[in-house]
């Protein structure tokens, strides 16, 4: 059990120091024909949220992208498997708290941000292999 205060940051590098070393590591993830195990090398990842206007100066729209398998790259081209397109991860993005980073690489078990202007939906598929469906809505 981990006691501290956020507001005045007490305890909280203790804690997300506990969640690295108790939380549990990526599992596979169910796939229409397979399980896709975190070790392969081809990156895979799905979303799993959409959140629009996170920015109020701009107009936004956010997808966040769990990685399953393989590691991805900024600036890499993934295939959009609903839409059978390429998509070019242009500006993967972490997010801690109110605080944004761009992300040169991302793991399994990452979860990244993709700026999208509604091409990506809850439930799209991004892989380096054109065949893998993870999840579908």
């Amino acid at each position: 059990m981990f006691f501290g205060s956020a507001l005045h940051s007490f305890g909280v590098k203790e804690l997300l120091r506990g969640l690295i070393e108790y939380a549990p590591s990526p599992r596979p993830q169910p796939a229409l024909e397979r399980l896709v195990d975190p070790g392969e090398s081809q990156a895979t990842g799905f979303v799993f949220k959409i959140q629009a206007n996170m920015d109020p100066r701009h107009r936004d729209r956010i997808a966040f992208v769990r990685i399953c398998s393989g590691r991805m790259d900024r600036g890499m081209k993934l295939w959009h498997v609903r839409s059978g397109k390429q998509l070019l991860l242009h500006n993967p993005m972490l997010f801690f708290a109110r605080e944004r980073e761009l992300v040169d690489e991302a793991w399994p078990g990452d979860i990244i941000g993709v700026p999208n202007h509604g091409s990506l939906r809850i439930g799209d598929t991004l892989t380096e292999a054109r065949t893998c469906i993870l999840w579908h809505s």
